[in-house]
């Protein structure tokens, strides 16, 4: 098993994505970047609004860039403002600091970053899975990547 990230493993994790956002009406795009930040594989579904495109590969470059998710990057330019313009200057590609994006990670080392993004949904982000109320973005990542879910929308309506 190579520890680089091939288009085929990026391309069955984004059939997942699919499979999964479809099953809990996560309608969005899905997009696998390897750990330099480029993209391997990026997929919009058909109803994900144009954005979601953009800002799905912006936050899969961030997971893979920083090697870790993208939540405690959310909070603390949160906090920061200034230091975020520091990094979208010192970073070669658009950042979005949302939560949701994930490393991906292959025989204990980062290989690239997993994201989708956004998807307009009447019932909000939160959907009951198995008895359990999660956000839909985290669960069709945590399905995609087949990794444990990991709440990263706790505080999104």
């Amino acid at each position: 098993m190579s520890a680089r990230l091939t288009l085929d493993e990026a391309r069955a994790i984004i059939g997942r994505a699919v499979e999964k956002g479809s099953e809990v009406q996560w309608i969005s795009a899905y997009a696998v970047v390897d750990e330099g930040g480029n993209v391997i594989s990026i997929s919009r579904a058909d109803g994900a609004p144009p954005a979601a495109a953009l800002l799905s590969r912006s936050k899969a470059y961030l997971a893979a860039m920083t090697c870790r998710s993208t939540l405690p990057f959310s909070q603390r330019m949160d906090k920061h403002p200034n230091r975020f313009l520091g990094y979208q200057n010192l970073l070669p590609q658009p950042l979005f600091p949302g939560p949701g994006a994930v490393p991906i990670v292959k025989q204990g080392r980062v290989v690239g970053g997993f994201s989708s993004s956004t998807s307009y949904h009447t019932g909000g982000m939160q959907v009951e899975v198995d008895g359990k109320q999660v956000s839909r973005e985290d669960a069709v990542t945590a399905y995609a990547l087949q990794i444990p879910y990991e709440e990263q929308h706790g505080d999104v309506p």
